[in-house]
């Protein structure tokens, strides 16, 4: 292990393209769960809308399945993250005004979608960007960026615990 996080950060463009997708792996993590904690602060029933949320992680498996072999998986996790920043802004501007709760569900939902496919092309990326003998070593760290997305979605719950 020592010696595979040494070959990683000694070599400029291996360093550079792990920060990358380290960095793509947090942000599709984030929204990931950003979108799960917010289908239940949504305008209606909170159960319906968590289970409309998880509902379409199931499309956005097949929509994985389907998008890297048609545009690219680069294009593919642009795509992604594109769709998933936008659902998540336009998700909160809605829900903060108590605006459209229809339009709430419906950023809420397309958010859900793309942040599956977001986090399966960052898993793909991460096995092909890394060559065998540090793979197992560069995954794991690359995990580290999930873990700490989790913890950065709960901040804001330790602060207002804390006030």
């Amino acid at each position: 292990m020592k010696a595979a996080l040494f070959e990683i950060m000694m070599n400029g463009k291996l360093c550079r393209q792990s920060l990358n997708i380290y960095f793509q792996t947090f942000i599709s993590f984030f929204g990931y769960y950003g979108t799960l904690y917010a289908a239940t602060t949504l305008s209606g029933d909170p159960h319906i809308n968590f289970i409309l949320s998880l509902v379409c992680g199931i499309p956005g498996t097949f929509l994985y399945l389907v998008l890297p072999d048609r545009i690219g998986r680069k294009a593919t996790l642009i795509m992604s993250e594109l769709v998933l920043g936008i659902s998540c802004m336009v998700g909160i501007f809605f829900q903060y005004y108590q605006l459209y709760p229809t339009v709430q569900i419906i950023c809420s939902m397309a958010g859900r979608l793309v942040a599956g496919v977001a986090i399966k092309t960052c898993l793909i990326f991460m096995t092909e960007v890394f060559h065998t003998p540090i793979r197992s070593t560069a995954v794991s760290i690359g995990m580290v960026a999930k873990c700490s997305s989790s913890v950065a979605n709960n901040c804001f719950l330790f602060f207002r615990l804390s006030a």
